[in-house]
């Protein structure tokens, strides 16, 4: 069942990122919330393109440094045509690892930045849900304790929304990285039984013995990379709180501005009049 909650949890990401692509589109367009993107965006085209060459795709046009494209091209044909549906499930990965890293490096301002995906095993979609509240219910308990005179925490809170930024999938992309998630999904599942894994549904019996190397090595590959589907929930969620601040203080910053520009207009105006009384 934890494959389930695996497509669960990668299906909630990619619904939370769609969201947050569409809220912040307009604030991506001033350059200092760009360069707070910045390192998601290098991230995500990096995952994208190491994600289509390894599906045999052909990359066709790939611009790291060049924020305003998010977005890389790549073709391919056969098992090649599974890049567009992984590609864009990459970015989750990848930067949920790298936000674990800077989390690390910073000295871990916060504790926990993973959720039990086997949660939905264990009890169920009650149980998955549950888990989900208890999640964040413990990271704001975590960040109400959290030291704010730190400039760590802020780092790793500008981490958190450029990492999770680069992670989102344009809505008009998300059929495809659904897709991805399945195949992601079908495909740890299908390993498990062929390698005779502990949380393989079943075992063939031409699958690898248990205990073997091979075995230990498909374990310990998989549970990291349910442990990174669980850490990408904690990104998403958290980054798209940050990404509503973000977009709130975009709008004041509009508003005060044209407040501004329209009061000047208006003293310009006054003082052209009078002088064309005079």
């Amino acid at each position: 069942m934890q494959y389930v909650a695996l497509f669960a949890c990668l299906t909630m990401c990619l619904l939370v990122g769609g969201l947050m692509h569409a809220i912040l589109r307009p604030a991506y367009s001033y350059r200092l919330v760009r360069v707070i993107a910045a390192p998601g965006m290098v991230v995500r085209k990096l995952s994208m393109s190491m994600a289509a060459l390894l599906t045999g795709a052909t990359l066709t046009q790939v611009n790291i440094y060049r924020l305003k494209e998010q977005e890389i091209g790549f073709q391919g044909d056969g098992p090649s045509a599974a890049a567009k549906a992984l590609a864009p499930v990459a970015p989750l990965f990848a930067c949920a690892l790298a936000l674990q890293s800077v989390n690390a490096v910073l000295g871990s301002p916060v504790n926990d930045l993973t959720f039990n995906i086997s949660s939905l095993g264990a009890e169920g979609p009650r149980g998955f849900l549950l888990g989900l509240w208890g999640l964040m219910s413990d990271l704001v308990a975590q960040f109400l304790k959290a030291d704010w005179r730190s400039l760590r925490l802020y780092f790793l809170l500008v981490f958190l929304f450029s990492f999770s930024f680069g992670a989102c999938v344009p809505l008009n992309r998300f059929r495809e990285a659904l897709i991805g998630a399945g195949i992601i999904a079908a495909a740890l599942a299908a390993g498990a039984s062929l390698l005779g894994t502990q949380s393989g549904l079943f075992t063939l019996p031409f699958g690898s013995v248990p205990g073997s190397p091979a075995s230990r090595f498909a374990q310990n590959a998989e549970d990291r990379l349910i442990a990174l589907g669980g850490a990408a929930v904690v990104m998403m969620f958290g980054g798209m709180i940050a990404a509503i601040l973000l977009s709130l203080v975009v709008r004041i910053f509009e508003m005060v501005g044209k407040a501004t520009g329209g009061a000047k207009g208006g003293e310009g105006g006054g003082k052209s009049e009078k002088r064309a009384a005079a």
